[in-house]
């Protein structure tokens, strides 16, 4: 059989394979087609549909390295695609940037040395959505 996407995004990891992974799903409603083909009978057909909620973001960061909420995670980012985050201190000054955001920021700037504790700004920019503003507070 193979896997086809009929509506959404997915990026399958065998799409010949009937169980396997799909990665890059967009927001919403992802629809995918499972056809098998004999070239004897006529084609069979499934379909299976994920729907991804909005990502949620958390609002404040402990980075002391307890293990309670000492890095900004995104719960949804893989289904982004590649993001950008841009985080600001409260003049506007840009103070972190990864064009790859993988959920590790723990509050440090460019040098990686520790942001004091203060509420941040910050700009995500997801591959396939439009861009996302908020606050994350970094108390120490």
């Amino acid at each position: 059989g193979t896997w086809s996407v009929i509506s959404g995004t997915g990026d399958f990891l065998n799409n010949n394979d009937a169980n396997t992974t799909v990665n890059k799903l967009s927001m919403n409603e992802n629809i995918f087609l499972w056809t098998v083909s004999n070239g004897i009978c006529s084609d069979a057909y499934d379909t299976v549909s994920f729907i991804v909620r909005d990502m949620q973001i958390q609002t404040l960061i402990t980075p002391n390295m307890d293990g309670n909420n000492d890095y900004f995670i995104l719960r949804g980012l893989e289904s982004m695609g590649r993001t950008e985050l841009v985080v600001f201190d409260r003049r506007g000054v840009q103070v972190f940037k990864n064009e790859d955001y993988d959920n590790l920021w723990d509050g440090v700037d460019f040098n990686g040395n520790p942001l004091r504790g203060d509420t941040y700004f910050y700009v995500l920019k997801p591959g396939n959505g439009k861009s996302v503003n908020g606050f994350i507070v970094i108390r120490r």
